[in-house]
């Protein structure tokens, strides 16, 4: 049963994005599409291109539509529809770790509905490899493996891929570095065995980053812009005041809350879910919790800099990055998810529930909705744009508020529950029955 969700789900995702993506454009031709389209050619006739703005996996990824000649566009934009269908597959491959079929099949089904999956494949953008590879290397940090080496040997090397793709990975490696070290410590490893092991994994993930380097090192540059450490250094000295930085700082924060408004009560509640207590600190869902906030964390402060110190940006701030957040609608819901049908947190006072699970989401949307819809605070163009995504989130808002309901009857895994054709659980501790 395990095998053929999945298979499903990939292939009705597949199939429906074929039939939505090869007829139809969702905006005009984008500069990226451009650097994309010549590097993959590039690297068909001449083995490489001398680039260190948009690194080298992405372009390799699409080398395959040349074969179809004439119609290679068309082509590419299968290719994103093939890659981006991975999606629910992974979440379902990471739900099943903390749940039963029935809850990870409904995450899944929804991260295969949300519109942006079926926008990005429209165009030759670098989202629809990265979210699904991202999907896959949390799966593996977060899984128990029989082999660990085979399963370290395999983050390394998906971590290096994911690195080769975007450069905003830099900055979500310490993150995986810090889950992966909390799964070692849960398993009762010891810290010689940990640092061999991490340099395994170290060694792999710069493997199979080399391409890149040896491409840049070829090309005449520096190790700095090989890496992307020059991203968004043309600025106007006068546009990085605090006041600018409190701004995007500011437009970020209401778009989490905007893309995370299903869900937002049962993030909250997941601070209250935490494990607490120094048996319990490694535990199988802090790891999810520090592997989903830490990368939204992450990434939401390198998105702050670059919107912070990109020249387009002054000196009127006239928009934001939100293609590089807008798929931690999916971690997010997975996480809330295992708050809902697995931990039901709940605070001993009622005043702190209603708070929490009520309070504290509509405020944040309802002030989201004032900064980027409204654009109460300061004008940005686009921002009324949201007002059509915003209205069609608020329904599920409203059950995302109401978060403090009944436990769900569906059954949890237990220690001692084997089902047949199971995933291996990363979640040892037992459950409490319905």
């Amino acid at each position: 049963m395990d095998f053929w969700i999945p298979f499903i789900l990939f292939s009705v995702s597949f199939l429906f994005k074929l039939t939505v993506v090869i007829e139809n454009r969702t905006f005009p031709l984008i500069f990226d599409e451009f650097k994309y389209e010549k590097m993959s050619r590039l690297l068909l006739l001449n083995g490489g291109y001398h680039s260190v703005q948009y690194p080298l996996f992405y372009p390799l990824s699409l080398m395959p539509a040349y074969l179809f000649g004439e119609h290679y566009y068309v082509a590419m934009k299968v290719l994103n529809s093939f890659y981006s269908s991975f999606v629910p597959v992974f979440t379902y491959m990471i739900c099943r770790l903390y749940m039963d079929e029935k809850p990870g099949g409904i995450c899944a089904a929804f991260s295969a509905v949300i519109p942006f999956q079926y926008i990005t494949p429209m165009c030759l953008m670098s989202e629809n490899l990265w979210f699904p590879m991202l999907l896959l290397a949390i799966y593996l940090v977060l899984r128990k493996h029989k082999r660990e080496l085979l399963g370290d040997a395999a983050l390394g090397i998906t971590l290096g891929l994911l690195f080769m793709t975007r450069h905003i990975t830099l900055v979500i490696i310490p993150v995986f570095a810090l889950v992966w070290i909390m799964k070692q410590k849960e398993l009762g490893k010891s810290w010689k065995l940990i640092l061999g092991r991490g340099f395994l994994v170290s060694a792999l993930l710069c493997l199979a980053y080399s391409p890149w380097v040896y491409n840049g090192i070829k090309g005449g540059y520096s190790l700095k812009k090989i890496i992307g450490f020059t991203i968004a250094s043309k600025t106007n000295p006068e546009q990085l005041t605090l006041s600018r930085l409190i701004t995007s700082a500011g437009y970020y924060l209401g778009y989490f809350a905007l893309i995370t408004a299903p869900v937002l009560g049962l993030a909250v509640k997941s601070i209250r879910a935490l494990d607490i207590g120094r048996t319990k600190i490694f535990s199988a869902y802090n790891q999810l919790w520090v592997t989903v906030c830490g990368l939204a964390g992450a990434i939401f402060v390198a998105v702050t800099r670059h919107s912070w110190r990109a020249y387009y940006n002054y000196p009127e701030f006239t928009k934001i990055k939100g293609r590089y957040v807008i798929y931690f609608t999916v971690l997010f819901v997975i996480l809330g998810a295992v708050v809902m049908f697995h931990k039901n947190p709940r605070f001993k006072h009622r005043w702190i529930n209603i708070i929490t699970t009520w309070l504290l989401p509509a405020g944040a949307i309802a002030l989201a909705w004032l900064v980027i819809v409204k654009q109460a605070w300061h004008p940005i163009p686009g921002g009324k744009n949201a007002k059509n995504t915003f209205l069609l989130l608020l329904p599920l808002s409203c059950c995302s508020l109401n978060c403090g309901a009944p436990r769900p009857t569906w059954t949890l895994y237990t220690a001692t529950t084997k089902p047949r054709n199971r995933l291996p659980s990363a979640m040892p501790q037992k459950c409490q029955k319905p």
